[in-house]
């Protein structure tokens, strides 16, 4: 604005001398240093400072907070550790701790099976739990052979129950057993070939698990006999006692369980211990009884608590 000013100033005196009466041609005749200092001439600067935005002399609106929202922790569960189980040992075997496995058992087979049968009844004299309630069945001269047939006799071999000649299923079916304990083969093993022998076993596993589908077969192995019962019949014991891996393969492949616990009666050299035979042959007296009870009880201890430790003394 005062650079504007001074051009008018400039401009009016100009004016005045022309008024006042002179020469027409002193008007262009106006010194150019005036026009360009007028231009030249610098605006005064603006100090920032000197500008005042007036503002409102109330307080600015605070707005409150937003509150974190209170996220309830999940309560931590609290883990109660599984108990550890009772060990299985001698004591707790012989107690009968797990006999009430064999409720609803049935353990049946030739007369190493009927001289245990006499075993659980003078046990059952004083202790009338003993086994639980097993029902023991047994039958002299019994074969694997023969209860494959699954008749009620064959030449005059039968098995017996409740005064009555039953076949291997039939007795299942009215002893309404759930577990079947089955101990045969010594009346076979020395007396015929061995591949017929294995289809025998073959045989009179299928034939169960098709009459008696509710029931667990459960094959013992052969037991081991004395070096008189392997003279007087010409057999190697090492022979005899091999059948137990083909009679644990023969189980695999028709879904039996095998029982293998023959190991416990042999003496050094494999045969039957002579201190366990009633007979120096192959049958058991009361010691060889009582190990084969505490086989059976240790089996049914590992299906009732199959997570115990096993306690028991090396034989």
């Amino acid at each position: 604005m005062i650079r504007n000013g001074k051009i008018l100033c400039a401009a009016a005196a100009l004016l005045l001398l022309a008024g006042c009466g002179a020469p027409a041609q002193q008007v262009s005749e106006i010194p150019s240093q005036v026009v360009s200092q007028t231009e030249e001439t610098p605006s005064p600067a603006v100090e920032m400072d000197s500008i005042h935005v007036k503002t409102s002399d109330a307080p600015a609106e605070t707005l409150p907070p937003t509150p974190t929202p209170y996220i309830t922790p999940e309560p931590t569960p609290t883990v109660t550790p599984e108990p550890t189980p009772e060990p299985i040992t001698a004591a707790r075997l012989d107690s009968g701790a797990f006999d009430a496995y064999f409720d609803d058992a049935l353990l049946i087979g030739d007369s190493l099976t009927d001289i245990l049968s006499g075993y659980v009844r003078k046990q059952r004299q004083t202790n009338e739990s003993f086994l639980g309630a097993a029902k023991v069945l047994g039958t002299t001269s019994m074969s694997v052979k023969i209860a494959s047939t699954n008749k009620a006799s064959s030449n005059g071999i039968s098995f017996r129950y409740r005064g009555h000649a039953v076949s291997i299923t039939e007795c299942i079916n009215a002893c309404e057993a759930k577990k079947v304990f089955i101990m045969l083969g010594v009346n076979d093993i020395g007396t015929r070939s061995w591949d017929t022998v294995q289809e025998y076993y073959a045989t009179l596993i299928d034939v169960i698990r098709e009459n008696c589908p509710d029931t667990e077969i459960v094959m013992q192995g052969v037991l081991p006999v004395t070096s008189r019962y392997t003279n007087e019949h010409k057999l190697k014991i090492d022979r005899w006692n091999s059948f137990n891996e083909i009679l644990s393969g023969i189980c695999t492949e028709h879904g039996a369980v095998f029982l293998d616990f023959s190991k416990q009666f042999m003496d050094e050299k494999g045969y039957l211990d002579k201190k366990l035979s009633s007979d120096n042959l192959f049958h058991l007296n009361e010691t060889g009884e009582a190990i084969w009870i505490r086989a059976l009880r240790l089996y049914a201890a590992r299906q009732m608590s199959p997570d115990a430790a096993v306690l028991l003394p090396e034989a």
